[in-house]
């Protein structure tokens, strides 16, 4: 009877403890759900305040970025302004005329070296019509060269958009030749030939109108659009001043092999700078026009 009792007593005992134990985890279960829940608001909290100051650091960036390019083309417009212009009169006009053949001498080198990494052409077009308009407006000053890299470094960004816009177009339309090449199909030649009639349209314009103003890429190809249109003659001086003779390589590449060298020496600047003149008769009357 006494080890009975025993055995019972150690059986109350032992069903005793885990009663007590689910007592006081069911007491201390609202209180962990209390704390994650606080640790979790204040994890939601840091990762609110870090994204702010992400956005507010982005904004800053951003802020200075505008604000340091509004400082360089202030810059430039202020030493376009002291930049005297150059008035020759009697015997120096022989002089003058023989520093404007040699800035196009040097101004064709430097344009065809900063062509040759290709992604450049763009900024290197840019930098060579806005250095044309200084030499027909006599604003060139002392040095063509700084005139030069001071454009190609302002409008790189845009010029090379605009380029490897137009790069991406022509591959387009070499991808539809080669096409037509290999299947006969005429839809493929058409194809070609409407992309190559969309780049006639827009290219001869863009870049000299990027080198005298200062808008977005896609205002300026609207622009190049509009003065197709509307100032046709302006525009066919230009397309055909450059297109002309790529037209005549094509029907005759041996003409080609004949004059490349002068291409390399002194015919890029010397034609931009021949449309120069025509084109800043087109921008006066622009500007006149939307001042009336």
């Amino acid at each position: 009877m006494g080890k009975k009792k025993k055995k019972g007593s150690n059986i109350q005992k032992v069903n005793k403890k885990p009663q007590s134990n689910n007592l006081a985890q069911k007491a201390t279960l609202p209180k962990d759900i209390d704390s994650a829940k606080a640790r979790n608001a204040e994890k939601r909290k840091a990762q609110e305040k870090e994204t702010r100051e992400k956005e507010a650091k982005a904004a800053e960036e951003a802020k200075k970025t505008a604000e340091q390019k509004a400082a360089e083309q202030a810059a430039i417009a202020k030493r376009e302004e002291e930049d005297p212009p150059i008035k020759p009169k009697g015997g120096a006009a022989v002089f003058h005329f023989l520093d404007k053949v040699g800035d196009i001498f040097f101004l064709n080198m430097i344009f065809v070296i900063t062509c040759i990494p290709i992604i450049t052409i763009g900024a290197a077009f840019t930098a060579l019509y806005y250095s044309c308009y200084k030499m027909a407006e006599n604003k060139e000053g002392t040095s063509i060269v700084k005139l030069y890299f001071r454009s190609f470094k302002a409008n790189f960004k845009q010029a090379t958009i605009l380029w490897f816009l137009m790069l991406f177009v022509l591959a387009g339309a070499y991808v539809s030749y080669v096409g037509w090449y290999y299947t006969d199909n005429n839809l493929l030649l058409m194809l070609t030939g409407f992309i190559l009639l969309i780049v006639s349209l827009f290219f001869p314009l863009q870049f000299p109108l990027l080198a005298r103003y200062d808008n977005t890429c896609f205002t300026i190809i609207k622009n190049s659009f509009m003065l197709f249109i509307t100032k046709f003659k302006s525009w066919a001086v230009v397309f055909f001043a450059w297109g002309g003779p790529i037209i005549v390589y094509a029907m005759n590449p041996n003409f080609f092999v004949l004059t490349w060298f002068f291409w390399i020496v002194y015919l890029f600047a010397f034609v931009a700078y021949g449309t120069s003149f025509s084109l800043l008769r087109l921008f006066a009357q622009l500007e006149s026009e939307q001042e009336a």
